[in-house]
């Protein structure tokens, strides 16, 4: 967070989750930021979604909710079989219940993988926003960015459109194999 930019108002330990209220120093705004870690196992996952929701409850501005959630809402969001269980129906009850809106995600489907030969993808991490944070921010997408030590993919959040493009993307053109310095040059790097 740029510090420049904002002030931290109220910070807040949760058992899964930190929670700051930070305020724009420009537009004088408070917006409340959540930063989540869902239980792996489903021994806590009701206390998590208990916790979720106080979170909600209490909230007084908009709102920004994102992390490993470790939960899946749909069966859309394995690629084996998967039903939802009694805990994607309360997670999905508590999205509903506070209006949070999950924002779509662009680069995949899925946010983890097992990193077997025959792998076992999730979607497991998420980004959800209140419907005064979107109004705030109608602009806001989210992109899965490749992992590289992790087995969950960081996820990049733009709030508008004025982030810079690059020119053009790299394209790997299959005429270069045919060159005669290719191979070699490959050797040599």
């Amino acid at each position: 967070m740029n510090l420049e930019k904002f002030d931290v108002i109220h910070f807040s330990e949760g058992n899964f989750s930190l929670s700051a209220t930070v305020q724009c120093k420009k537009e004088k705004k408070k917006l409340l930021l959540v930063s989540i870690y869902g239980p792996a196992h489903d021994e806590n996952k009701e206390e998590f979604i208990t916790e979720l929701s106080q979170i909600c409850h209490k909230r007084s501005c908009p709102m920004l909710m994102g992390g490993d959630f470790n939960i899946m809402r749909y069966s859309s969001d394995k690629n084996k079989p998967f039903s939802p269980n009694k805990y994607s129906d309360l997670f999905n009850w508590m999205i509903n219940t506070y209006e949070l809106r999950d924002l779509n995600l662009n680069g995949g489907n899925y946010t983890w993988s097992n990193n077997q030969d025959f792998p076992t993808l999730e979607r497991l991490d998420m980004i959800l926003m209140s419907e005064d944070w979107e109004n705030l921010f109608p602009l806001s997408t989210l992109k899965k960015i490749p992992r590289e030590f992790s087995d969950h993919n960081p996820l990049l959040l733009y709030t508008d459109q004025e982030r810079t493009k690059s020119s053009k993307p790299f394209c790997f053109e299959n005429a270069w194999l045919k060159h005669h310095d290719f191979l070699p040059k490959i050797k040599e790097i």
